[in-house]
Order: structure tokens, then C-alpha cells, then sequence
């Protein structure tokens, strides 16, 4: 074999195999000061297999190492979150205040790691620097207008928006669907549920909160379906407020009313009859592993399980998960 072609594949050997889905081996390492836990907790938010603790030893190198073939979100203590993809490397100097919250972070490691996490960390610095609220009903305890929270919304998108593009170069594919993921769910998210929940709350009616046609403030929009984005467990959660709101819509235009199914059957059955694919698969596993973990009359799961199983399941990480949830 010609040298230059030797060298040539061993350079993107790596790269094809992480496209073929094979595992492989990822590491987060932290070293963690003035934290006052007794142990350190990593957690990773897509899978409960992916998970390590340390007793808390201030200076002390942390480090795990899992194999992966596919993006993750690891939480350090229940808080610190980074995004790891298969064959990347991490390591965080984390500094915890007075107030027990990390106060500072260094981050270090592969390029691709170091620049994906960095990225994600200044969009959080900008959402910081708007006080712009995740928790809706943090907005509502301070009297957060609608028409307000719609034009903050409309401004941080569109921040979020032109930093990506300026830092993008570097980055996955699969990181930049996950990460838009993350925040369109969050800024979509207001535009569906924070009109009605002001409205109960505050008792101020859509009509009079000054936001346009609320029947049409997500028209245009496309929900995501490609699997990075899915990985996203607070899109997948957007994407039932999403349901709702479309049913809702339907009601209202029929001039009816739409109650949102609260049991595990109705719940079930509303996002299969809406949603297919990569989606339904994924709101499923999410419905289905919530009801799991609540800990509750835990049998009732079972027909709905095996139905999915049988009809509705494409990524079988997914069913894995639900059963070592049930052992």
C-alpha cells in the first residue's frame, strides 16, 4: 500500500469508525475545591448505566472513563453539565462559592471537547447576562409579562443564533442539533405554555396579554427529528407541551375544549396517535422512564411496555434502559 495513503487512512480511521456507531472510550476527569458534599456524583442524563462517585477529596483528579457511541450530557453533582461525544476527552477545574454552586470553571481536553463545551458555556453566560429564566414559573413569581417574555425570548434566540454561527466551524453536526435542540425547546416552550399558565395564574386572559394570535406563534416551526436533537431531554419534554398545544388548537378551532391527558394510558395513546418515527420513540421512552422512576404502581407499565417494544421502539439503547429500570 502506498505510504501516503497508509497515513491517510490511519488519520480518518477514528472518524469512520465513530460514524459506523462503534463505542468508544470517553473520559471526564474533574478536580473539584470547597465543595462540601461527601461524595462526588457524575450522572449522565441520557442513561443511569453511565455513572461514577468519588468521596470528595479537594485537588484529587476524578476521573471516569466509559465507552459511547453516541453524544452524552454528564452532570458533576447534580449541576455542572457537559456535553461528551464518543472518543473525546474532558477535564474541569471546578470551584464551588459560598453559596455551594460552582463559582468557576476551567475546562481543558481534545479540541473538539474543549470547544463544544466552551460554546455551550458562553450561550449560558448570555442567558445569565439577559436574566433570562429556564423555570416558567419563576417567571410568573415576578410578574414576567407575556408580551415581555415573548420579545426576551425572540432577542436570546436570536443571539443564541448568530453566536453559533460564528463558533460552529469545529463542531459536530450532531453537537449543533443538540444544542439548538436545547434551546429552541426552551424559547418554543414559552411561546405554547407561557400564555396559558399566565393566564390561570394571573388570570389575565391570552386575548389581553398583548402577544398577537397565540394560534399562530409557532406556525412555521418544524419539530426535530434527527437523534442528536432527541437526545435532548428537554426537547423531547418541549415536544409533548408541543402535542398539547397543537390538540388545543384543534379543540379551539372546533370550538371545543382540550383537556391534557394526566394517566399514563391517555398520555400514551395522545403521543402515539401524533406523533411517528424517531419522535414517538423518543417522547415514549421518556414518558414511559419518568412513570418508571415516580416509583408508583410500577405493574401498569408493562402492556404499554411491550406494545412499544413491538411496534413503536427504534433505538434499542431505549428499551435497555426502561428494563434495568425495572430490576
Amino acid at each position: 500500500m502506498d505510504k501516503k495513503l497508509f497515513l491517510l487512512l490511519c488519520l480518518i480511521m477514528p472518524f469512520l469508525s465513530a460514524r459506523a456507531g462503534e463505542k468508544m472510550k470517553t473520559t471526564l476527569s474533574c478536580q473539584i475545591y470547597d465543595y462540601r458534599g461527601e461524595m462526588i456524583y457524575y450522572d449522565c442524563v441520557q442513561t443511569p448505566m453511565v455513572r461514577a462517585e468519588f468521596h470528595t477529596n479537594p485537588g484529587e483528579n476524578h476521573t471516569y472513563s466509559f465507552d459511547t457511541d453516541r453524544l452524552v450530557t454528564m452532570l458533576v453533582n447534580g449541576r455542572e453539565q457537559f456535553i461528551l461525544q464518543p472518543g473525546d476527552s474532558l477535564h474541569a477545574v471546578i470551584r464551588y462559592g459560598q453559596d455551594g454552586r460552582p463559582e468557576q470553571v476551567e475546562i481543558s481536553g481534545t479540541e473538539r471537547a474543549v470547544r463544544q463545551n466552551t460554546l455551550r458555556r458562553d450561550i449560558r453566560d448570555i442567558q445569565l447576562a439577559m436574566r433570562y429564566k429556564t423555570q416558567l414559573l419563576a417567571c410568573i413569581a415576578i410578574d414576567t409579562k407575556p408580551a415581555d417574555r415573548f420579545r426576551d425570548s425572540h432577542t436570546f434566540m436570536d443571539k443564541v443564533n448568530k453566536l453559533i454561527a460564528l463558533e460552529e466551524d469545529g463542531c459536530s453536526p450532531e453537537f449543533l442539533n443538540y444544542l439548538r435542540a436545547e434551546y429552541e425547546g426552551i424559547v418554543y416552550g414559552s411561546y405554547v405554555e407561557y400564555p396559558p399558565l399566565y393566564a390561570d395564574t394571573r388570570h389575565v386572559p391570552i386575548e389581553k396579554q398583548g402577544i398577537g394570535d397565540y394560534w399562530t406563534v409557532v406556525d412555521g416551526y418544524q419539530p426535530r427529528s434527527d437523534k442528536a436533537s432527541l437526545r435532548c431531554m428537554p426537547y423531547s419534554e418541549f415536544l409533548v407541551l408541543y402535542c398539547f398545544y397543537q390538540r388545543t388548537k384543534e379543540a379551539h378551532a372546533a370550538g371545543k375544549t382540550y383537556t391534557r391527558p394526566r394517566q399514563l394510558e391517555d398520555l400514551y395513546k395522545e403521543i402515539v396517535s401524533f406523533y411517528d418515527g424517531n419522535q414517538r420513540d423518543a417522547i415514549l421512552f421518556l414518558i414511559m422512564s419518568n412513570y418508571i422512576r415516580n416509583g408508583k404502581e410500577i405493574e401498569k407499565i408493562d402492556p404499554y411496555l411491550k406494545e412499544y417494544k413491538e411496534k413503536y421502539n427504534l433505538d434499542k439503547e431505549y428499551v435497555a434502559i426502561l428494563e434495568s429500570l425495572l430490576q
